[in-house]
């Protein structure tokens, strides 16, 4: 694994802390999850942008799972399970979603 594959992920977290130093906009799915709550309820406050990353993740998944024939499931994470053991994947990704809940308060 070279630099080269490191780079859209570096790129997408320059991108959400511009948007957050420049707008003071969130980008994020926790903030569309209460968006979309907020949409469900009828209340008029909602950001519409938000429900529709959401249901575009959600349509973009259904579409890609339905190119590669089906949803699949597995103890593979991607590229980082290639990299790391299971015995050590696990805390990762456990503690890589602590840091995520604590930064959604």
């Amino acid at each position: 694994m070279g630099y080269h594959d490191l780079s859209p992920a570096l790129l997408w977290v320059l991108l959400v802390v511009a948007l957050y130093a420049l707008g003071n906009k969130h980008l994020g799915v926790s903030g569309g999850y209460v968006q979309v709550m907020t949409w469900v309820r009828r209340l008029r406050m909602a950001e519409m942008w938000q429900v529709w990353f959401i249901a575009g993740l959600i349509l973009g998944w259904l579409v890609l799972s339905l190119m590669r024939g089906g949803q699949s499931f597995g103890l593979e994470y991607g590229a980082l399970s290639r990299l790391l053991p299971l015995g050590v994947l696990i805390p990762v990704l456990f503690f890589g979603g602590m840091l995520m809940g604590f930064g959604v308060r």
